[in-house]
């Protein structure tokens, strides 16, 4: 916990703010060693938020949205499976990308992963390469698919699947919050 929280506080608030666009990755992960390790490959290009299990991490996606969480499968209270699938249920949640670092490796555990939700799942050890470009592509591939939902709602006038309509659904709820909620400091 100690080098973790070391990591986090070597980036100021200054240093973030001078990143254009700084997306904020979740790591939910009970091993230590590991926290840290996966802190000092990210934190120069992300801002990072920890959690040491899953009961611990789903609160604090609900509460920071961050841009991709991720998660161990084997942790206590709560697995990576368990989790999973509870932020893909949430309509404020199920748009997080979530990638699965485990040590179980075999096809079932694979199979699991992405029945819970995960859009990806990589094996301790990971290769720090791929987990950059996998968070890249996520973050990339989610905000297109921003950019592409923020454009239907200016233009509703086309044709949308039964999964764009949830989406578009949460859209607006969204905009209708924010919109009642202008005047009001505390609203976060």
């Amino acid at each position: 916990t100690h080098s973790v929280q070391m990591a986090q506080d070597a980036r100021t608030e200054k240093e973030i703010g001078k990143v254009k666009n700084v997306h904020t990755v979740l790591v939910v992960e009970d091993n230590e060693d590991i926290s840290a390790y996966i802190a000092s490959r990210l934190d120069s290009q992300y801002h990072l938020l920890f959690a040491y299990n899953g009961q611990e991490g789903l609160e604090i996606a609900k509460r920071e949205i961050p841009d991709i969480i991720l998660t161990d499968v084997m942790m206590p209270i709560m697995d990576g499976y368990e989790m999973t699938k509870k932020l893909q249920e949430d309509a404020v949640t199920d748009h997080i990308p979530i990638i699965m670092l485990t040590a179980r490796s075999m096809d079932e555990d694979l199979l699991d992963g992405l029945k819970s939700g995960a859009d990806a799942y990589l094996a301790k050890p990971f290769n720090e390469a791929e987990l950059k470009l996998r968070i890249s592509n996520l973050i990339e591939k989610r905000n297109r698919l921003q950019s592409k939902y923020q454009k239907t709602v200016l233009n509703p006038s086309k044709k949308s699947s039964a999964k764009s309509d949830k989406n578009l659904r949460f859209l607006n709820k969204a905009i209708e919050l924010i919109q009642n909620n202008l005047d009001n400091a505390q609203y976060d």
